[in-house]
This record gives structure tokens, sequence and C-alpha cells, in this order.
């Protein structure tokens, strides 16, 4: 915040200047520079100037409030010119050293069995690999860092260098070690390491400069100038032909790599045609492409050390790097911190060294560090499981093979399952083998051809339709619309309504006019209509996490996002719904898809075992539904509204479901693990990875108040039937006069009174925002509680006459509203000030 002041936010090169000046005594040729440096003479920074890793770091805070921009929502693409900014992250010392004494400590380790070094490693991760090197000379290690920034990994890498050559000295002679040493004096070693061991490529000149001073930081020699660093792109083709002609190997021993993190969709024109054209599906991020190349630069059986996010492990995008990666390397270790690696930074990373060349037997050890919520916390916890990396009862750590990923769709590094688990996916038959899994009705403009079933007339709404011919001979308009929705099991998610009339006429239109490139195909958009208004199993595509699934009844179009499920019977389909919505389902798509889309090809890749045949299943899928059923038959906005839940023991009836239903779930899960034959040991890690409790949102007394009230609204104007005699309002208004004694407040207190006693019908008015006066709630409180509930597509209107304020049903609006548009259009006919989302009523009566 000091340099911003003095030097400004944007000169990288004058900020550079006073660190070199506190570094190495340079020149200060900067009136800002020395303005800076004087206002920090009396700071406490002695500590900082001490540490070689300071200027990477304060290059990076520095250049933190630049940044600013690329975390916005509309966030620019990348210019070249920003690229090393945007992408500069110094690597923390501690994975620092991880990387180095499990690359350069163990690359040593194998040339020498019998050396102490191991003594000065605590980061060392001993694995049941036994490999041995053929003995070379210190000397002859070449080690690159390929996007070295202000050079932190060659930091660590020098300090091990360090101990290699002590240790080299004293043993040189011996059986198994060189006959003379690299050098012959202690003086010689920084020397050296700076001359043979440690190179650096990076695209920034600021870095350059910086991994000048860090180094000369660490050696406490200003003369460490010809540093093996240069400016050059790491991800050129023609690398090799520089290097070259810059007397550098061309193949290096060790890499060492915290490369940039760019994602595809931030690249700008000239870097997305680059990495096209270069490194096609193995670009989708700059650090991705990185780890292609240096697995290049490696020597046959070299060691890379890298520090990445998380992502090419688990995304279905990434599964070409990941096949190429096991083709051309296999996995020493590998450490997944995931969340709150880095103290500055929102990325999910994994650290792990792996080894070029292929190694059908060889296991990997993966240490799994997600849970702790501080850089510091994983690194405490890190060191401790390294100790005890031999006892089997130490939990996060797991011996894997490469091969073992092959076993899983996608080849996702799954490390965590044991392998009964991932027997089944080898095993079993996919999803796809034993049922239809389809995709709908995608119609192109929602807006045009859905609606919310409350918009349209219930008599315009055909539900009952077979097949797609039932549907195109009743001559109806609307159809139910199945279209994913929220997370919700069983049964539910039934809203909507689709324009399907004359076979879909006018969406097939629509597609045709709007895509000419399908020649007329307009299935292509319109996608497997033969299946429509079957019966089947519908799901969510986009979820917050956790997969669900739903039984369909008969009668309704399915969409993209609400893709289905057709089985082969109606046994097979309940006993599907069932294990779809397991905790094993729940666990095994989480290992097939770790973001939060479900596709199609997710599901078809889900074991599903031989025999279906599971009649208690069966049962419990079936009561699980009927329940659910019933949960949406007291909920207004379902299509399956019957009546609100009752007054008096309505709310506790409904607990006693959501219990049943609970106690089903884990029934539901027993019958599965007995389905998959899935061990105890296995179901208690099932269940702790996938947790299947739903908690319900209960319902408060004030809240069911309303939707009886809202619930004899709709018996008031003849929307809701119920077989007692209770008042009707014929017309399309009514007033809501100034007390309770006339008008709407008059007509609803009779109906309340008429269905429940005087008593409750005063309890339920009573628990209302209205000081025990219904008129009062109703001239406001009434609409905004309903304008939300029904999705700011509300069916009763307040609307002001000269002074009066009346209520209208919108379905008894005809002469001014065309219904087939909308409640959405009608609104903004007659209030133009609707934004959508913004309470408008009262309506002023001049727009009708």
């Amino acid at each position: 915040s000091i340099a911003h002041k003095y030097i400004g936010r944007n000169n990288p090169r004058l900020f550079i200047s006073a660190i070199e000046h506190k570094i190495t005594g340079e020149e200060i040729n900067s009136e800002e520079v020395e303005r800076f440096l004087t206002a920090i003479e009396n700071a406490e920074f002695d500590d900082v100037w001490e540490q070689p890793e300071s200027p990477g770091w304060l290059y990076q805070y520095y250049l933190a409030p630049e940044l600013d921009i690329f975390r916005s929502q509309s966030a620019p693409k990348v210019r070249s010119s920003q690229l090393a900014m945007r992408t500069h992250q110094c690597t923390p010392r501690w994975i620092a050293d991880f990387l180095a004494q499990n690359t350069i400590g163990r690359y040593w380790l194998e040339m020498h069995p019998d050396s102490r070094l191991i003594d000065s490693m605590p980061y060392f991760v001993s694995t049941k690999n036994k490999v041995h090197r053929t003995v070379k000379p210190a000397g002859e290690i070449k080690i690159l860092d390929p996007a070295c920034g202000a050079m932190p990994l060659g930091l660590s890498a020098f300090d091990l260098l360090e101990l290699i050559y002590r240790e080299e000295m004293e043993n040189a002679g011996r059986a198994n070690w060189p006959a003379n040493p690299t050098i012959k004096s202690l003086s010689k070693i920084h020397s050296a390491i700076i001359r043979n061991n440690l190179f650096g490529i990076d695209i920034d000149e600021n870095s350059i400069e910086l991994s000048r001073l860090s180094l000369s930081m660490r050696t406490k020699n200003q003369n460490c100038i010809k540093l093996n660093v240069i400016r050059e792109d790491t991800l050129r083709k023609n690398l090799w032909y520089h290097l070259k002609s810059k007397d550098w190997p061309t193949k290096f021993d060790i890499i060492l790599l915290n490369p940039p993190y760019l994602d595809k969709r931030d690249y700008n024109k000239k870097l997305k045609s680059f990495m096209s054209s270069n490194y096609g599906a193995t670009g989708k991020n700059l650090y991705t492409a990185f780890l292609i190349r240096a697995i290049d630069l490696l020597t046959e059986r070299g060691l890379i050390g890298a520090i990445t996010p998380q992502t090419f492990m688990f995304i279905k995008s990434y599964k070409p790097l990941r096949e190429l990666l096991l083709k051309q390397a296999s996995i020493d270790v590998l450490v997944h911190t995931g969340l709150n690696t880095f103290a500055d930074a929102v990325v999910d990373c994994a650290f792990y060294v792996m080894r070029k060349g292929k190694y059908p037997r060889a296991k990997g050890c993966f240490i799994k560090l997600t849970d702790p919520p501080k850089p510091a916390d994983k690194q405490k916890i890190l060191l401790k499981k390294i100790k005890t990396i031999d006892n089997k009862k130490t939990d996060g750590i797991y011996c894997v093979g490469s091969r073992d990923f092959e076993f899983l769709p996608g080849n996702v590094w799954v490390y965590w399952i044991p392998d009964s688990i991932r027997h089944l996916f080898r095993k079993l038959c996919g999803l796809a083998e034993v049922a239809e899994i389809r995709q709908g009705l995608a119609t192109t403009d929602n807006k045009r051809f859905v609606r919310y079933f409350w918009e349209i007339p219930r008599e315009k709404i055909k539900a009952d339709c077979r097949d797609i011919n039932d549907a195109k001979h009743s001559g109806a308009k609307w159809f139910p619309y199945i279209k994913g929705g929220s997370y919700c099991k069983w049964f539910g998610n039934r809203q909507l309504i689709v324009n399907w009339q004359d076979n879909g006429r006018e969406i097939k239109e629509e597609i045709i006019k709007r895509y000419p490139y399908l020649k007329g195909k307009w299935e292509w958009v319109a996608k497997n209509s033969d299946f429509y208004f079957r019966e089947g199993i519908t799901y969510s595509y986009l979820t917050s996490g956790r997969f669900s699934a739903r039984y369909m009844p008969a009668g309704a179009i399915f969409d993209v996002a609400g893709s289905a499920i057709f089985a082969r019977n109606s046994d097979e389909l309940y006993a599907l719904l069932g294990i779809l919505n397991s905790s094993w389902a729940g666990f095994a798509l989480s290992l097939i898809n770790h973001t939060v889309n479900f596709q199609i090809g997710d599901l078809k890749k889900l074991p599903i075992p031989d025999n279906l045949d599971s009649k208690d299943l069966i049962h419990y899928v079936k009561r699980a539904i009927t329940l659910s059923r019933r949960l949406d038959s007291v909920e207004e906005t379902s299509f399956d509204f019957v009546a609100s839940a009752d007054w008096t023991d309505g709310l506790a009836r409904i607990a006693d479901m959501h219990r049943e239903l609970q106690s089903l779930q884990e029934k539901i899960d027993r019958c599965v693990f007995e389905l998959y034959g899935i061990s105890n040991k296995d179901k208690k890690m099932i269940n702790e990875a996938a947790d299947t409790k739903d908690e319900y949102q209960q319902i408060s007394l004030e809240e069911l108040a309303y939707r009886w009230v809202s619930f004899a609204m709709g018996i008031a104007f003849g929307r809701f039937k119920i077989k007692k005699n209770v008042p009707k309002i014929k017309d399309a208004f009514v007033p809501i006069l100034p007390d309770d004694n006339k008008g709407l407040a008059k007509i609803l207190r009779e109906i309340l009174i008429a269905i429940h006693s005087e008593d409750k019908a005063e309890q339920i008015i009573n628990h209302l925002d209205s000081g025990g006066k219904l008129s009062e709630y109703l001239k406001g409180q009434f609409f905004r509680q309903h304008y939300k509930h029904y999705r700011y597509r509300p069916v009763y209107w307040l609307i002001r006459k000269n002074s009066e304020l009346m209520c209208c049903f919108y379905h008894r609006l005809d002469r001014w509203c065309d219904f087939d548009d909308g409640i959405a259009t009608n609104i903004e006919k007659v209030c133009p000030e609707w934004d959508g989302k913004k309470f408008p009523f009262p309506i002023d009566w001049q727009y009708l």
C-alpha cells in the first residue's frame, strides 16, 4: 500500500528497482523510489529483506489491485501483456519443499539408497515402488522450472542441492558413489548449483529479475547474475532449438512446476488460436498445457513435481489429458489439498510427483487433505501423516495404481474408493443397458411456449394423454411439461405446461426458422417425441450438487433439463428409481461427475445390478411416491393440489410423512446395498460420503393461515371445488372494504367457518399479520405473499378503482387478457411499470 502511494499501482519496474536497492544496494534513479524507500525506513521490514522468497511475494501483492478487474462477473479476456501479471502466484515454501524433497530427494535416494539425506527431508513420502538409478555426479542432475516466476521452487531445490553436494563430497570414492565429487571445496557449492543444476524459463522480464534477486539473497553473493534463467515461452514447440543455442540441456532429470492457471474461457483470440493449434483437447487451461510440455522435456524415468488445480483429476472435459498422462507417466505421490491451499487465492489444488514412463505395477501414494480449513492446518496434518505413512490405520492415505483409474468412467482419479467399489464399475453393466435414457423437448423460446399451469384455465390443459397420437387427436393446446427443477425426490416439480397443439406445430416451425442449418430436421431439437406422454423417471439436470429423481406419471412431455428414463416394465421402473435416489447412486454419480450438472452420459455409466427383482425395494419406493404425492396435494402451486393441510393437525401429519420418508430412505438404501452386494465397511464409507438425509422446511402456523385464506379465495372464485355450500363470487371483481363485515373479507370468513368452525376460522385470521382484521390483511400483505408464492405470476390481482381497493380473479379477465399469452405478458399490458419482479400492485383501474 505504501508502494502504491509513492510509486503508483502500475509501475512494476520501479517497484522492483526499490527491492533491488534494499537487497543489493543498487543505485536509485527515481524520485518515486527514493520517496518510497524513505517512507519505509522506520518500518519493521527487516525480516522481509532477509527472506529470499520475499521478492516474489512482494511483487505478487503489489500486482494484486490490478487484478481486481479479473475478479468481476464481467471480467475481460486476458490480453497478452497482462498474462504474466494475471497468472503470477508464488508457491508457499512448505509446498515447494515437499515438491523438491519428493523429486530431487527421491532421485538422489534412488541412486544412493545408503544416503542419509532422508533425515533432512521431513516432507519425503516413502512408497513401495523400488527404483534404482545409475549413479551420476550431483553436478549432472538437471532441474528445470518452466514457469519459474521469482524462483520459489528453485529456492527449495537450492537448499536440498546444497546438502546433496555436501554428501557427495563426504562419500566420494565409496562403493556406488562417484570416484570424485563434482566440487572439491564447500565454498564452490553455491556457484556449482547455479551453474550446473538450476534452470528457469519465464515469459515475464520482471520475473527473471526477481529470480536473480531471490537467488542472490540465498547465496549472499551479489555476483550470482549469470543465472540459467531465460525469457522464453515454454509452450512453444520450437523451444528445444532455442535451448540448444544457449547451450542448455534439451531434456531434464527433474521439473518443478507451479504453472500459470488460466481457463480457456479467459484466453484472448491469439492465445486461443495458439493453444488450439498446438495442444488441442489437452490445452483447456494453461496449466494443462504446461503439464504436457513438462513431460516432453523430461528424460526417461525423470520426475515432475507440480502444484496445479485439481480439475484435471475429475472434470469430464479433462479426460484427454488424464489419458495422456497415464500413458506417459505414473504417479508416485499426490497430496490433494482442495480449497484453501493458498492463503490468498480461491482454487482447488493438488500437488504431486509423477515419473515419466509406463510402470504397470507401480502404486501411487495419495494423501487426502481437503478437510482442514487453512493452509497452516494442511501443512501440520501433512507432516503428521507422513510420519505414520506405514501405519495402515492412518486415515486419508491411499495406495492406488494408475491402472486402477481405467475402470472408472472418464478415467477420473478417484483414489479414495476401495477395490470392491471399482470392481462394481468393471463388473456391472451401465444404466443405458437396462433402460432408455432420453433427452426431450427444447422449445427454443420458453417465454412463448411454456407457462405455469395456473396461468391457463384448467379446462384447457390436457393431462391424461397416453402417447403422441392421443395428444395430437385431442385438439388440446396445453400439456404438462416436466422441466427438471430443484432438488426433489420421488414425486413433484410439476408446475409447468407447454404448447404442443397440433403435434407441436408452432414449436417445430420456430425450430426450423431459428436453425436453418438443420434443413427442416426439427427432431434434432424436439428430441425423442415418440417417448412423450409415457410413464417414466425424470431428474434434474442442474442441481445444487445432490442428485434427485422422481416418478413421472404418464401424460407429460419432458425436456432436456428434465431428461427422462424409461424402464422395460413397471417393477423395474420402481427399482431403478430406488437405486437412483439411494446413497449408493449419489456416491457413484459423484465419482462419475464432480460438477453439479448430471447429464445423460453420466447416468448411462451408473452400474446397475443384473437382477432388479427386489420386492421390498419396489414396495418401499411405491410408498415413498405415495407419500410425496400426498405432500404435493397440499401445495397450492402443485398440479396435483387438492386442499391445504388441515388446520388442526395438518402440520403434524406433514412432519410424520417426512419422518416416514426418511425411514423409507434408510430401508431403500439397505435394499440397494443388498442388490449390489456392498460390504458393511463400504456401506459406512458410502453413507458418510453421500448423505441422503433430507431436511424439510417446516411450515409455520402463519404460513398455513395464509394458505387457508388463499384456498378460500380459490373457492370463492370457483377455482377450487368443495362439497359444502359456501358463498361464491360471480363477477371478476370483488371489493375489499374498510372492515370485515362486507365484501371479500366477509365471504372468505364464511368459507373458513363452513370448512372448519367459527373458532378455528378466528384462529386462522388471528395468525395472519393483520392484527386480527382480515380486511387489513387483504389490502396488501396477502397479495405480497401470493405474488411470491406464485413465482411472480399471481392469479389474484389487487385493483384500485378510484379510491376503492378490489380483488379480481385473473381467469375472469378475458375481456382484457389473452390467457395463452401468460400472466407476465398480461400484467405488463395492464401495468406498464412492472419490471418482472418488483411488486406491481395495486393496479390502477384505468389500465383495464
